[in-house]
């Protein structure tokens, strides 16, 4: 049981220190409680602690959205705000559907994106997903993640980016030829809760251009690798990859429940319309 933490360090109720090698499962990038992220708290809470951002915009909001958009790798970006990157998962999912007319995902073996209803259609885990199956409908797509510790078909670990690969271009176009191409496929960059699994170099890049050949957007899941845990800003500016919608969350708070879906404009206009919201 977690008593206080502060830096890389944790103490726990009987008085032990430990070291936090996962950085609160990739929350606290910066360190547990970080003297700048401590007082831009206190001081937003002498002033604005809750806002409709929705209904009556605040500056706050807005300078983060355009902070965010110039950091996303987008020329023209737009950001839709979220609680959680469950939720982030969802509203991208959400934006790909009203954007193609297709509800159905793709996602990875060994992938996680939460375990809300909409996320969880795109997390792989069957003790998470069986006792919800009856409501993740249309059926999620399952394609082989390139694990060479676990390579996909038994194949030597030196083939397993070619297998997976092939596999994936395999299935998309089968389910186009079917009539059932999903709008989304959805990815890790680096893949978390079944293990750190590092992709090959040059294997996001493939997945990229089969998502782009077949007309189906690609997500990348940032919300564990985002904001510095791989070296990089995001995993994707690394690998000179261009998602179609990047998701973001955890180290976005440093401790706060915060989480965005980032997409080019002309994809992100698809909310654009009058009435009530269909997201907030």
């Amino acid at each position: 049981m977690w008593e206080s933490a502060r830096g890389s360090r944790v103490r726990d109720v009987d008085g032990n220190v430990y070291v936090d090698l996962t950085a609160g499962f990739a929350v606290v990038n910066v360190g547990h409680a970080h003297p700048r992220v401590i007082h831009a708290v206190q001081q937003q809470c002498t002033r604005l602690m809750h806002g409709m951002g929705d209904v009556f915009p605040h500056d706050v909001r807005a300078e983060l959205a355009v902070r965010l958009a110039a950091l996303a790798p987008f020329r023209d970006a737009r950001v839709y705000f979220a609680t959680s990157g469950s939720e982030a998962v969802e509203i991208a999912l959400k934006t790909v559907q009203l954007a193609t007319g297709r509800a159905g995902v793709a996602a990875f073996e060994g992938g996680y994106h939460g375990l809300s209803f909409g996320a969880l259609r795109a997390t792989s885990r069957a003790e998470f997903r069986e006792p919800f199956a009856a409501a993740l409908a249309p059926p999620t797509l399952l394609l082989p993640f390139p694990d060479r510790f676990r390579p996909p078909f038994g194949v030597h670990p030196s083939r397993a980016a070619e297998v997976s690969l092939d596999a994936v271009r395999s299935a998309l176009a089968h389910a186009h030829r079917s009539g059932k191409l999903p709008g989304a496929v959805v990815v890790e960059p680096v893949q978390g809760r079944e293990g750190i699994v590092v992709p090959p170099r040059g294997w996001l890049a493939a997945l990229a251009g089969i998502c782009r050949e077949l007309g189906v957007a690609l997500v990348a899941d940032e919300v564990l690798t985002g904001f510095g845990r791989t070296g990089a800003l995001f995993a994707v500016d690394a690998q000179a990859v261009r998602p179609d919608v990047l998701v973001m969350g955890k180290g976005m708070g440093g401790g706060l429940p915060i989480a965005a879906a980032v997409a080019p404009a002309g994809l992100m206009d698809v909310w654009a319309r009058e009435g009530e919201a269909l997201h907030t």
